[in-house]
């Protein structure tokens, strides 16, 4: 099977519209309930679910969306209620025609395939040409005569004799898994890029090469797991690898067999060395010790191993949570307040600094500050050019990029400068280059990365918003590391990355009269408009900021979603079942940073998400 490319014309980028793991849930509904009440789950999680693409515009920038992994078909039973019910949720009256091309382990693939599409039952089928093309035309229809379609007009294609899967993002493409979602009428160019990997079974007929991406109940888990873990094992360089092989084990984990789960997470721990992937892994593996098989002491080591392995990372945050028992327990994030700070211990920097790359004084290279760069920067700087220098002086972190004394005396030159977005660009580098955990290194460095930018403002906005000003903090360097005209491919602007669209609505909101788009540059603008619409997010989601965080990037539409995809309140499974890559990862690397900012200006003494801080 294969994944498409959607082309919807017009709006924000949306990343990547449903994955397998959503289709997967909507018949194996999960959770850490025993596997005797999983068949009832199953119809809860059918009957909530949700159209993924509602016509919405999101607010928030669009980073590099990755691929989503293998397409398992969405199963959604048809409407039961009334005939009227059932017509509504038919597909449009019109034909539709796909064209495209069809490319297999990046050659168009031979004539001798057949791509077919199908929407609930019904089938049609074309060959696809020597070098590759392909053309499907389905045909009109109308809700009252047959073909009706139920499953919102959802088309899954498959070629046959393969397991397609995607390799690599193509371009601008968008990628959709459960099939090309939302059927619409007229001409789609779509183009399909597989993997080639004929099934495990022996000998293969028609079942056989279709079974490990279906889900046709609970009976199907494990066939699904399996070409998950297929994939991972075939393409171990593909960036979609290492998410591959965790969700082997997590489609087993939902719907109750910890023996398959342990297994797919123990292969991962081997496969997948890095810090933060080895940190997944022995979270899930406790998470299984715990509820499964009642082994505290097997799964406080995992945890342990989770948090070492890469401290400062989401999973060891949430590690860290279980350990004291707070893994179920809402994050408080109301109740932060702002320290008083210790002036910066400027030794400390510099000791440390000697100590990795020795003294300054036998440090190589030219001064960036006797470039020509540096002057033409604070010119442009004294005359208000925002724009002008900050160019002027990212080309010089960049050509600083191996000297790392140059880089501290940049980060120092644009903190007195009050340029924030400058000084973390040029601090950032420094902390990576170490490596270990953040809060060992100076805490005055930390404070350049991770700045008190705007205090004034951020402390007065969100006290107005009843909001955290760490939180708020914290999506600020995620969504423009502090740069005011930060303005994102999709048309976000300003610190907070408000879509102008949405800013018409909060400045109506607000009474902001004689509103402009050009306004979200300036930092009250944006920060007001963004405290606003983070505050309306968690109001939305009865404050819960994982929720909210996942709105504020993909959308309240596709926050509740998420949110209603599963009966349970498990926020570790809730960001796992995320299908939107991008937004995955804005709400781990956000509450990162939260966890950062509430150890340099909060009540915690370490990095930490727990609901005690300074426990």
């Amino acid at each position: 099977m294969s994944i498409i490319a959607d082309h919807r014309g017009g709006g924000r980028p949306r990343g990547n519209p449903p994955t397998a793991i959503q289709c997967a849930l909507a018949v194996v509904t999960a959770g850490l309930a025993v596997a005797a009440v999983m068949l009832a789950l199953v119809e809860t999680a059918q009957a909530s679910y949700v159209d993924p693409l509602p016509a919405e515009e999101t607010h928030s920038q669009s980073s590099v969306s990755t691929i989503p992994l293998p397409t398992l078909p969405h199963v959604q039973t048809a409407p039961t209620s009334t005939p009227s019910a059932a017509k509504a949720a038919c597909a449009p009256a019109l034909p539709a025609t796909y064209s495209g091309t069809v490319r297999v382990d990046g050659k168009p693939a031979a004539d001798a395939l057949t791509l077919t599409a199908s929407i609930d039952g019904q089938a049609w089928a074309t060959a696809v040409t020597s070098d590759g093309r392909y053309t499907i035309s389905i045909p009109q229809h109308t809700p009252e005569t047959p073909p009706c379609f139920p499953g919102n007009g959802t088309i899954l294609f498959t070629l046959d004799g393969y397991t397609c899967m995607p390799t690599e993002e193509q371009d601008e493409t968008q990628w959709v898994a459960c099939g090309y979602r939302s059927f619409t009428p007229g001409l789609h160019d779509v183009d399909f890029v597989c993997l080639a990997m004929p099934t495990p079974t022996s000998p293969p007929d028609d079942a056989s090469r279709t079974a490990p991406l279906i889900i046709a109940g609970l009976d199907g888990h494990l066939q699904s797991s399996a070409a998950y873990q297929q994939f991972s094992q075939a393409q171990p360089e593909s960036s979609s690898a290492a998410r591959s092989a965790f969700l082997s084990g997590l489609i087993p984990y939902l719907i109750g067999d910890a023996a398959a789960a342990r297994t797919a997470w123990e292969e991962m721990l081997d496969a997948f060395p890095s810090p933060e992937h080895r940190a997944q892994a022995h979270l899930w593996l406790a998470k299984l010790d715990l509820p499964f098989l009642d082994d505290s002491e097997g799964a406080s080591a995992h945890l342990e191993q989770a948090v070492a392995a890469a401290p400062d990372s989401f999973y060891a945050l949430r590690a860290e949570a279980w350990l004291e028992d707070q893994g179920a327990a809402p994050i408080s994030e109301a109740e932060d307040t702002i320290q008083t700070l210790a002036a910066p211990d400027w030794d400390a920097v510099e000791g440390w600094l000697t100590s990795f790359w020795g003294p300054e004084t036998l440090a190589t290279g030219s001064s960036p500050f006797d470039l020509p760069a540096w002057q033409r920067g604070q010119e442009f700087h004294q005359l208000g050019l925002t724009r002008e220098a900050t160019n002027e002086f990212l080309w010089l972190i960049d050509q600083s990029s191996l000297q790392p004394w140059s880089l501290y005396r940049l980060a120092r030159a644009f903190n007195d400068l009050d340029m924030p977005h400058l000084a973390a660009a040029a601090a950032a580098p420094l902390l990576a280059k170490v490596g270990g955990p953040l809060e060992q290194n100076p805490r005055a460095l930390l404070e350049l990365s991770y700045p008190l930018a705007y205090p004034s403002l951020i402390q007065a906005t969100t006290a107005e918003n009843d909001l955290s000003p760490l939180l708020l903090l914290a999506v600020i360097r995620q969504e423009s590391f502090f740069n005011p005209l930060a303005a994102s491919p999709a048309g976000a602007l300003g610190l907070t990355q408000v879509m102008p669209s949405t800013a018409q609505g909060i400045a109506a909101e607000l009474n902001v009269a004689d509103f402009s788009t050009a306004d979200l540059l300036q930092p009250q603008v944006s920060i007001q408009f963004g405290a606003h619409y983070l505050r309306s997010q968690l109001d939305a989601f009865a404050g819960n900021p994982y929720f909210a965080l996942a709105a504020y990037n993909a959308g309240p539409d596709n926050a509740t979603r998420w949110s209603q995809s599963l009966p349970i309140s498990d926020m570790d499974i809730f960001v796992e079942i995320v299908d939107f890559a991008e937004t995955r990862s804005y709400v781990k690397l956000v509450l990162e940073n939260y966890a950062v900012y509430r150890f340099l200006y909060g009540a915690s003494d370490h990095s930490s998400l727990l609901s005690s801080p300074s426990s």
